[in-house]
């Protein structure tokens, strides 16, 4: 994590915590972003270190390996499970990822209430009432990514992502974190950008391997947070000649895009850091 000033989660994360079961997913449909990369010469993500990402769909991260030695993890030996047992908990946590942030032609257009009711349809159980609020609240940013209608993305989104086993005490617990990366566009201006959300998420697992409860956070980056609350929660990039834009696309390039990855640490129960953001990679209210 970068160690310039941070904000509070209020500010830059949500967190949601909750007990219960969990839910079943939606599937991916809608519009398709307005190009492609090759498409649009100015695309900051064409310079990345293409090592560092994954994958530009959410079907390959289930191909992504549980790291950490099994062995070492005696929650999950003495529970007998392996990779195998939390299949169905690393499917969920896919489709929840999938139906807020990697579906955004799902919920465009949509009221808040019907946006909400969209993604609970791929929300465990114990984070629905967190979800609830979140809308209620005004942050529905946290949760749903959608741009303001002035805005599109460009292309597919890349992805870094991590699975980790864990373990608190002799409660066997699955991690799983990243980074998502998209190429946005001013469709009015063609000022291009990119905005980026990181991601956590702990998930606390039973003797058959299936979550009873979960933490989970995630910080926006690369956009105007006073716009976006004006626009009631579609977000609205921070892409421009303005200085403060220039500013916060630099730090977002910087900070985030060079470094996707969350460290294990930072989503371990123990950890006092997390997942907060750092205020260079938005522009605040004044």
């Amino acid at each position: 994590m970068s160690g310039r000033t941070l904000l509070t989660r209020r500010r830059l994360a949500a967190a949601l915590l909750g007990t219960g079961s969990l839910a079943l997913a939606a599937c991916s449909r809608g519009p398709q972003p307005v190009a492609t990369d090759p498409d649009l010469t100015r695309d900051p993500l064409a310079s990345v270190d293409q090592a560092q990402w994954d994958t530009r769909s959410a079907d390959d991260l289930l191909s992504l390996p549980l790291e950490g030695d099994l062995a070492e993890y005696s929650a999950w030996t003495d529970s007998g499970l392996d990779d195998s047992s939390v299949a169905g908990a690393r499917q969920q946590l896919v489709d929840f990822l999938t139906g807020a942030y990697l579906s955004p032609g799902e919920l465009t257009g949509l009221s808040d209430a019907d946006a909400q009711y969209a993604i609970s349809t791929s929300t465990p159980n114990f984070w629905k009432d967190d979800l609830a609020e979140g809308f209620k609240s005004g942050s529905r940013h946290f949760y749903a990514y959608v741009l303001a209608d002035a805005f599109a993305d460009v292309g597919a989104p890349r992805i870094c992502a991590n699975w980790y086993r864990g373990q608190t005490g002799a409660l066997p617990q699955l991690l799983f974190g990243g980074t998502i990366a998209r190429t946005v566009i001013d469709t009015g201006s063609r000022d291009v950008g990119v905005v980026a959300l990181r991601f956590a998420m702990r998930m606390d697992l039973d003797g058959r391997g299936e979550s009873t409860r979960g933490m989970f956070q995630v910080t926006v980056h690369g956009m105007d947070l006073c716009a976006t609350g004006e626009a009631k929660g579609l977000i609205v990039p921070a892409i421009g000649p303005e200085e403060a834009y220039v500013a916060v696309q630099e730090a977002t390039m910087e900070q985030v895009i060079g470094s996707p990855r969350v460290p294990r640490k930072a989503m371990d129960s123990t950890s006092s850091e997390a997942m907060l953001g750092d205020e260079e990679t938005v522009v605040l209210c004044p």
